[in-house]
């Protein structure tokens, strides 16, 4: 990015991690620092965390977050039981969403149970809190807290009409965990919750595709990788020949847990 646009003063960024941060940012706030927070250091940003707040995930048992071992402008906190009580009264019927054979050989709900609401639920929280600051903020970044990514972020990325994502994982919409662009844009991509019933109909992914139909919202895929990191410590997916694992796996060698 030049150094008009860096200097320029209309840019203000709000820059979220979400997940459960009990899970592995003790592994990936290090190269969060390096990697997303080192390359605004010319730019005007808040730093929000939102917290899901359980005590088993990954079948680890995993202790509350202390929030003192981190610096933030702004902090959410969610707790399990209720995340999924709001799943629970918003879809009784939450067995017969996602795909299902024999349109699809796997059946997403069986192998994901909960998961895929649990983390449509977050994210919609993260989209409401968003779009409550959007008079404060021009552009917005969220991650997952999970994710240990690769490189920096490309300046060259930001302060444009369109939303980033990764394409790593598209599947049958676009990669979930990363998003960046303009602050309104990137809060319509994520509210996905509201919309289950009419949308969720294949996988994750998507959700993300029909809001980014439904709000005429511009996504581009840029190679942006990242490993996502269980409570083990392992990165998921690890040695499984996935599509997912195999456009990641060359990062391994580099990645170390604190």
């Amino acid at each position: 990015m030049d150094e008009m646009l860096r200097r320029e003063t209309g840019i203000k960024l709000l820059i979220i991690f979400y997940g459960c941060l009990s899970r592995s940012l003790h592994i990936t706030s290090n190269n969060h620092k390096d990697k997303i927070l080192s390359s605004f250091q010319d730019i005007d940003y808040d730093l929000c965390y939102i917290n899901n707040q359980v005590n088993l995930i990954d079948g680890v048992e995993v202790t509350s977050f202390d929030r003192k071992q981190i610096k933030y402008d702004y902090f959410l906190e969610f707790d399990q039981s209720l995340v999924d009580r709001k799943i629970l009264e918003l879809y009784p019927n939450y067995i017969n969403l996602f795909r299902k054979p024999p349109q699809h050989p796997v059946d997403y709900i069986e192998r994901h149970g909960l998961n895929p609401f649990r983390n449509s639920f977050l994210e919609t929280q993260v989209s409401e809190f968003i779009l409550s600051k959007q008079n404060q903020y021009s552009h917005c970044l969220v991650a997952c807290a999970d994710n240990w990514f690769e490189s920096p972020i490309s300046l060259d990325w930001n302060f444009r009409d369109h939303v980033i994502v990764s394409d790593q994982n598209p599947a049958d919409g676009y990669t979930n965990g990363f998003y960046f662009g303009q602050l309104k844009s990137v809060g319509k991509l994520i509210n996905t919750f509201y919309n289950l019933n009419s949308d969720a109909t294949k996988d994750f992914e998507y959700l993300l595709k029909c809001n980014a139909n439904r709000h005429n919202i511009s996504i581009v895929e840029k190679n942006y990788r990242f490993l996502k990191i269980r409570a083990s410590g392992e990165p998921a997916y690890l040695n499984s020949g996935c599509n997912a694992w195999q456009a990641v796996k060359h990062i391994f060698r580099d990645y170390k847990p604190n």
